[in-house]
């Protein structure tokens, strides 16, 4: 039971029992109710991912769709939906009504169920699914990926404690933004940053979170409920998409629905992550997700599902696009229009879904075009180029108000350049190196600098151990793809006779991502180089491809092996690709179980505590108690208000996680990087973190982006400043936590003041609180606001 005193009296305790029993009960109704909300949520999925995609292609018979079975339509309709229903969400440049949208989406639903019953007397009962085993195996993983995501992302209630998904970290972001669309429709504000009381314009890629409005008006649930339905519906798409393209990129030696059963094994695959985080774990770290060890990992499908869901959007929208051009050969010019029209709709959507992806799948359309031209496909070459200008016209809107859009650095000093030309891996190869050096000579305690004594000593170890590094980093992100890259090289380029176009086509989208992914970096422009990881993402989709064939043969070898009761016969290779492939499917299967149930082990003291709110004591209480507190702020106040907590705060991304307001400045930097003027960020930025009592003696966990530290101000503490602060940034309400400088001033505000909320981790104040007597400071019986800090 949580136990906190401010006297010692006896009605005091009751009260404070009674609370804590309520409070157990509340939190364990949160985690239910969003799993079970996020269940109702999976209503709009027909709606968004599967009725735009099922008329765009029986309204234009798109690659013959009449004429397919219905399991191959069911696909195009699935993957298809996602590019439609994000451009016209969006809709860039025209002004409709969000109610408006949603009834036109909703009338897409009706007609395309009118279009199924029509073709479903049209073929009769004669028309076969063509169902086999095969298809058995695609329909369980399809099954399977809903429960994957909802199980895997909603707060996990236990005695009253609240276990988030190590997915939080991202999703505290993108949850906001899915509040600022349902809050603001189409003119999608900065939800974390709000210059004098009105949100910054978002120039942020928003797609996705403006089609997750959508889905909240069909089926009005909470934000986070609405995009845990759009995660799985986005790994459906995907699923969709990959199937699509073994049939279309892939390989016709191997019968196609054998390839699909082989594609969803290998979509399985990691790298070598599971050894490298073990390794890591042995020195005293361990992270949130498998992946996580390398911060240039290419992440695994599986991951991106649940992570990034706007980037799986954005890849398959691009395939889609670069499938249907590339399909332009041999077609009618109806037809060739047809894909020209769709294709421009797939790019456009993607533009503002997934940025960095469209910037790759650019470069390799750029090599496919080259290739055409010299081979003189001129279908492909003037659908490639109808399919440019359409897609630049339909996105020119959103690229005018994110060019117009003011931009702020997300960290300190980066650099101004959207790219920089970096080796991949560099950075990281560099820290590895360092790490040995450290292991090797106890004299270097860190990494110095250009001038010291130690890099002088030790640079030629530098000049002669950091190319094996950076490979060794390949061979440990890839794994057994490593192994299918050299498998296929040697098939295909070695080969005397001359590849088929299907195989070309898929050297040539490598060489045209794979060339500026290892050698462009984001990192100029932000902390991760994000550029990077997305080529990886893309790459795997290739690398996909090209282990459907082998991994079938293999699978169908090994089954007739067990039928006739004799020993597969392997090669050497064989077998350290067998390895390298179990290893990456029990990484991935360790990545899903420690996504899950990392917060419990960390708060149990069994894993090392990571991220920055980890470090907070018991943080199955802390959370469960923000939530309430977030809560209690959401019913105070209007659906436009603002709900403040401390920008420099260690609980700050808790804050964003639980509330569906507006924020003034949810930290130090106020989050400019997704739209708003910088400059207008650091005097309300500093003015907030004095109310709350300075920097603090301790690392709170904000970024640091003001060159001096805030110090305690007791005049800016007061009920006074308060006020003012209240009024100067049109505030509603504000989150004051226990680990702010000001909660254990028992003179300042968060004591003179009535709360509508409090709990021993947070306190909620209207911004027009009335003034009590001073109450006495709260003593924690669970450690001092900077234990473990």
């Amino acid at each position: 039971m949580w136990q906190c005193y401010t006297e010692r009296s006896f009605a005091t305790s009751l009260a404070i029992t009674f609370a804590s029993r309520r409070m157990t009960r509340l939190t364990m109704n949160f985690g239910l109710h969003e799993l079970l909300m996020s269940c109702f949520a999976l209503a709009a999925l027909p709606v968004f991912f599967f009725a735009p995609g099922y008329v765009a292609a029986s309204g234009t018979n798109l690659m013959g769709f009449r004429r397919l079975g219905w399991s191959e339509r069911l696909l195009w309709a699935t993957a298809l939906s996602l590019p439609f229903a994000l451009l016209f969400a969006v809709h860039p440049g025209i002004s409709i009504p969000p109610r408006v949208t949603t009834l036109c989406f909703i009338a897409c639903a009706l007609a395309s169920a009118g279009f199924l019953w029509r073709d479903a007397g049209r073929d009769g009962p004669r028309d076969a699914w063509g169902w086999d085993r095969y298809a058995t195996v695609v329909a369980i993983a399809a099954v399977a990926l809903v429960p994957y995501v909802l199980l895997s992302a909603f707060p996990l209630p236990w005695g009253g404690r609240l276990y988030e998904s190590a997915v939080w970290q991202d999703w505290n972001v993108r949850i906001q933004l899915v509040n600022a669309a349902i809050r603001g429709g189409n003119a999608l504000g900065n939800p974390m940053f709000a210059p004098g009381g009105q949100p910054a314009p978002l120039h942020y890629y928003y797609f996705w979170y403006v089609l997750c409005g959508r889905m909240h008006d069909v089926v009005p649930v909470s934000a986070r409920a609405v995009f845990t339905a759009s995660c799985a519906g986005s790994a459906l798409s995907l699923l969709a998409f990959l199937l699509l393209a073994v049939k279309y990129f892939g390989s016709p030696r191997i019968a196609v629905r054998r390839q699909c059963a082989a594609v969803l094994l290998v979509a399985c695959i990691l790298g070598l992550d599971l050894v490298a985080i073990t390794v890591t774990l042995l020195h005293g770290r361990f992270y949130s997700d498998v992946q996580f060890w390398l911060d240039d990992r290419s992440p695994g499908f599986l991951h991106m599902v649940l992570w990034s869901p706007h980037h799986v959007a954005g890849l398959v929208c691009c395939g889609l696009g670069t499938l249907l051009f590339v399909q332009a050969l041999g077609v009618s010019r109806r037809q060739q229009l047809v894909h020209a029209g769709i294709a421009s709709i797939c790019f456009a959507a993607s533009v503002g879904t997934s940025t960095f992806i469209t910037l790759l799948f650019a470069s390799a359309c750029a090599v496919i075009f080259a290739d055409a031209l010299r081979r003189r496909e001129w279908p492909v070459i003037s659908t490639m180029a109808i399919t440019a200008v359409l897609s630049v016209l339909l996105v020119a809107p959103f690229l005018h108000g994110v060019l117009l859009a003011p931009s702020g650095a997300p960290v300190p000093k980066a650099g101004k350049h959207l790219l920089s030309f970096t080796l991949r891996y560099k950075n990281q190869s560099l820290n590895f190196l360092w790490l040995t050096i450290k292991a090797l000579d106890k004299t270097v305690t860190k990494h110095p600098a250009p001038t010291d004594a130690n890099f002088n000593r030790l640079k030629w170890l530098m000049r002669i151990f950091r190319p094996p590094y950076i490979a060794g980093l390949l061979l440990f992100d890839l794994g057994f793809f490593l192994f299918i890259l050299v498998y296929q090289f040697r098939r295909d380029l070695r080969a005397r006779q001359p590849m088929s176009r299907q195989a070309r086509i898929l050297w040539l989208m490598f060489a045209g991502i794979a060339v500026p992914g290892f050698f462009l970096n984001s990192g100029g422009l932000q902390a991760n180089n994000d550029f990077g990881r997305h080529a990886g993402f893309c790459l795997r989709l290739i690398f996909l491809l090209w282990a459907a064939p082998p991994v079938a043969d293999f699978l169908a070898r090994w089954r007739e092996s067990r039928r006739a009761h004799t020993a597969l016969k392997l090669t050497t290779m064989t077998r350290v690709a067998v390895a390298l492939a179990a290893i990456g499917l029990l990484g991935q299967i360790a990545e899903i179980v420690l996504v899950r149930i990392r917060f419990p082990l960390t708060d149990a003291g069994l894993l090392p505590r990571v991220v920055v709110e980890e470090r907070v004591p018991h943080i199955g209480y802390r959370f469960a108690q923000v939530q309430q507190a977030m809560s209690a702020a959401t019913r105070i106040t209007p659906r436009e208000g603002i709900v403040q907590g401390n920008p420099h705060s260690r609980l700050r991304n808790v804050y964003l996680l639980y509330t569906n307001r507006q924020m003034a400045a949810s930290d130090d930097g106020c989050n400019t990087p997704f739209g708003g003027d910088p400059r207008l960020c650091e005097p309300m930025a500093r003015a907030l973190i004095q109310l709350f009592g300075g920097m603090g003696p301790h690392y709170q966990g904000a970024p640091k982006v003001f060159d001096d530290r805030i110090g305690f101000d007791p005049a800016a503490v007061t009920p006074a400043n308060f006020a003012r602060v209240c009024s100067a940034y049109k505030l509603d309400a504000v989150v004051a936590g226990y680990v702010d400088p000001v909660w254990w001033d028992k003179t300042s505000w968060v004591w003179q003041l009535q709360p509508v909320f409090a709990n021993s981790t947070a306190r909620v104040f209207r911004c027009a609180s009335p003034a009590v007597p001073p109450a006495p400071v709260v003593s924690e019986t669970r450690g001092s606001p900077y234990t473990g800090f």
